[in-house]
């Protein structure tokens, strides 16, 4: 064979011989290992960084939006108070989202920012709830507009968060001079106990409009346990007192 070939091939061979000692190296010290963070289907994922390994659920990806079908209501207490509420649905029926953030930002005519509120809630898989902020230090005479926005949902599957099982009983409401007054029965259905439950009022005028709520709270129900809640409220004029509604908010 002619020396120059045989040189050629040699440095061939040392070539491939190198370039595997580099190859060794790098997947064996340098290459990184799959991580659920990579942008990369690997691992036995399910699909890209979520499934399999990953503990992330491939379904949240493909989930709707928290809605916020009437904006945000605001009923007067005096001249510079008023109470906030919002309702919120949870389109979404496999999926609960155990925890989001949001924010209430208030304008004035001329889009002057007057007030920014901000605090978490949550929502069982299709589950109608209500955000409500009794007393907030507020004119309603100078709002012009407001928002209500949503920030990163930690959505989980149905079944791994539950919501209880609550029942409202003997619910009247009660109008004098003065004040409301809604009596009625809480019982926890459950099986585990509860340590708080918010009893939201809804007071509704004649004509079916929302004219204001009110709420109060239930420490440490037990299971089973059936127990007496009254919520106040200074009187509302033109309320229908048979349109109350009462809703029970509650996490397991």
């Amino acid at each position: 064979m002619h020396r120059g070939l045989k040189r050629f091939l040699y440095g061939l061979l040392c070539l491939a011989v190198f370039g595997a000692l580099v190859a060794g190296v790098y997947f064996l010290l340098l290459k990184p290992a799959p991580t659920c963070f990579d942008l990369k289907l690997n691992q036995n994922e399910e699909e890209i960084d979520c499934g399999g390994v990953c503990a992330k659920d491939c379904a949240v990806a493909t989930l709707r939006p928290i809605e916020v079908p009437d904006g945000v209501a605001l009923f007067p207490l005096d001249a510079a108070r008023a109470s906030i509420l919002v309702r919120v649905v949870n389109p979404n029926t496999t999926h609960g989202a155990r925890n989001f953030a949001y924010r209430i930002t208030f304008f004035d005519g001329e889009e002057r920012i007057l007030k920014t509120l901000s605090g978490n809630s949550f929502l069982h898989a299709g589950e109608e709830s209500y955000v409500f902020l009794p007393i907030v230090e507020i004119s309603t005479d100078r709002v012009g507009r407001s928002e209500f926005a949503i920030d990163a949902p930690e959505w989980i599957r149905a079944a791994e968060f539950l919501a209880p099982r609550i029942k409202i009983d003997s619910l009247k409401t009660i109008r004098d001079t003065r004040e409301i007054r809604v009596e009625g029965l809480i019982e926890n259905k459950d099986q585990i106990a509860l340590a708080s439950v918010r009893i939201l009022s809804l007071f509704y005028g004649s004509s079916s409009i929302l004219l204001g709520a009110a709420e109060t709270e239930v420490d440490a129900l037990e299971p089973a346990e059936v127990r007496a809640f009254t919520i106040l409220r200074p009187l509302i004029a033109g309320i229908d007192p048979l349109r109350t509604q009462v809703v029970p908010v509650a996490i397991r």
